[in-house]
């Protein structure tokens, strides 16, 4: 895992799964990008895995794009990307639908 840009998505609430996994990949040697909602949470995740963050609301193409372009910007490439959002739409995965996520 060492040398790989990885971004993680879900990572603004205290001790989320999102928290779970960043914390996991830096300890594999991953540099990690950690973006969700809550700032202050994120800021203060990040400085506990020694990642970087930014604000993110994946319900916005701009915010997601914005991810993306900071993360390439920080580390200068992105290898690895989780979604640890989640988003409660009881139906089968393939039925799910962007318009229908609140965007």
């Amino acid at each position: 895992m060492t040398a790989k840009a990885t971004l993680i998505l879900g990572a603004g609430a205290t001790g989320n799964m999102g928290q779970s996994v960043a914390a996991r990949f830096t300890n594999e040697g991953a540099s990690v990008m950690v973006g969700g909602r809550t700032v202050d949470e994120l800021t203060r995740f990040a400085r506990t895995i020694d990642g970087r963050s930014l604000p993110c609301d994946i319900t916005r193409q701009d915010d997601l794009d914005a991810l993306v372009a900071g993360t390439v910007d920080r580390f200068g490439r992105l290898d690895i990307a989780v979604n640890a959002m989640g988003l409660n739409q009881v139906k089968p995965f393939l039925d799910v639908r962007w318009r229908n996520c609140g965007a």
